[in-house]
């Protein structure tokens, strides 16, 4: 009888202090709330389509009243740019919150000009996996870098089994190749640079196709220009499917993927909203908003994603990119372009 009261004693000790865990968490996500309803509202830069950004800041907005969001559609080379010259000035940013890379993370990081916060976990129920190393940043989507077929002009027991398939003489004049080779160039951090080497100059004997831009290179691919692109994302296969189009994902392996995350400037004029935010978009319910609206997702193994599932059922080795690697990465990218003689 002594041994079951103290146990239903610790039970009921450890009950209350998880009561107590708990009840802290959503009472600091209240204050971040309260917080940003006086800051009033946020300014989100970035490259995402209007369109697909809409549905995303309504389920936002219905969740947290009293914020507005507005979304500039940019690119994050032209407002890296920008916000060094912002800082340069003295001047507060004109953006709260952005998209960004890991090319963009290590430029902003180097100037001092992303928060860092370690609580993302315990405010918004997030994982490891989505929250950016030292906490700069939080997931928004990923990026796959496919290799996708146009099914109408190729059979599934057609699509190559390897990468090296790729080079085979039966491919030549059947390849678009997205000529900033970022699906090509990181494959160098797993499979070393003199497999690199040789892969592009076995590619550019093929005699590809190059077009500039993922979402270019996929729309060659369904006009019928040839059977197979390297270098769409995978959520244009993802949507594409969804309305009926001839493409597939080729599950080669491996796989780069570069993170999109959302960061906070360091000088955010509205940073509890920012902050609220930018927590938000990597919950399940917000990332459900987000694949729905563009069928992007974040590709991590346990995030449930459609696109998650898909790269799990095909056992593809994804290479994450990040900020550590991005140099390298970026000189395997020059080092392709150079062999196949096509510029960024």
């Amino acid at each position: 009888m002594k041994r079951i009261h103290f146990a239903r004693l610790v039970f009921s000790c450890l009950f209350g202090l998880l009561l107590v865990f708990v009840g802290d968490s959503n009472a600091s996500l209240d204050q971040l709330y309260q917080a940003a309803k006086k800051d009033g509202r946020v300014v989100f830069w970035g490259p995402t389509d209007p369109d697909q950004i809409a549905p995303v800041i309504a389920a936002f907005r219905k969740q947290f009243p009293g914020i507005e969001v507005t979304h500039f559609e940019i690119q994050p080379a032209e407002y890296t740019q920008r916000f060094a010259a912002e800082a340069r000035a003295g001047r507060a940013p004109e953006a709260d919150i952005f998209e960004l890379g890991p090319r963009e993370i290590a430029v902003l990081r180097e100037r001092g000009l992303l928060q860092r916060h370690n609580d993302w976990a315990a405010l918004f129920g997030l994982s490891a996996s989505e929250v950016y190393g030292d906490g700069i940043g939080v997931s928004y989507h990923d990026l796959p870098h496919i290799v996708a077929a146009n099914t109408n002009l190729l059979k599934k027991e057609a699509y190559p089994k390897t990468w090296d398939d790729l080079t085979d003489p039966k491919w030549k004049g059947k390849l678009i190749v997205e000529q900033r080779v970022q699906a090509i160039g990181g494959l160098g951090l797993s499979k070393g640079e003199e497999w690199l080497k040789q892969f592009a100059a076995g590619l550019k004997s093929q005699q590809p196709i190059y077009v500039r831009g993922g979402t270019t290179s996929f729309n060659q691919l369904l006009s019928g220009q040839a059977p197979l692109s390297i270098g769409p994302y995978l959520h244009h296969v993802i949507g594409a499917r969804k309305k009926g189009a001839p493409a597939d994902l080729v599950p080669l392996s491996p796989m780069l993927v570069s993170p999109r995350l959302i960061g906070i400037h360091a000088k955010a004029q509205h940073p509890n909203a920012g902050k609220l935010f930018t927590g938000w978009l990597a919950t399940p319910s917000a990332q459900k908003v987000v694949e729905d609206a563009s069928s992007r997702s974040i590709v991590s193994p346990n995030s449930g994603t459609e696109g998650a599932e898909l790269l799990k059922r095909h056992r593809i080795e994804l290479i994450i990119d990040n900020d550590k690697i991005a140099r390298k990465r970026v000189e395997l990218e020059q080092l392709v372009q150079e062999i196949l003689g096509v510029r960024r």
